[in-house]
């Protein structure tokens, strides 16, 4: 059975490290989920005080900042983890953040679990 996968606009967009955002999600007919954060499923940056880290969240900016097209969010649920973070893959283009960010080499495969 295919897992079905909600998606969701994002809007006024600030990067808290390398794989985590913070944004206003757009659920539709005028629902807004102000200033939430999102953690990118499957992947893994440097802590954000280290300088690998510190280049980490820099990618992450540049990206966010270079898309024209919409920046989506796609969920398989609607939880949050336990530090009320909605867990899911962040999109434009065509492109997923977390993929882009490990081809670049600022990120590991990660599926939870201690590090």
């Amino acid at each position: 059975m295919r897992a079905t996968l909600y998606q969701y606009a994002l809007k006024n967009i600030s990067i808290v490290d390398g794989d985590t955002i913070k944004a206003d999600v757009d659920l539709g007919f005028g629902v807004i989920l102000a200033g939430k954060k999102i953690r990118l499923e499957h992947i893994n940056c440097p802590e954000k005080d280290t300088e690998a880290g510190i280049t980490a969240k820099q990618f992450t900016w540049n990206w966010i900042t270079s898309k024209k097209s919409d920046i989506v969010i796609s969920v398989k649920n609607h939880r949050e983890d336990k530090y009320g973070r909605i867990l899911g893959s962040v999109v434009s283009d065509g492109q997923s953040l977390a993929e882009q960010l490990k081809l670049a080499g600022h990120g590991v495969d990660y599926e939870g679990g201690k590090r």
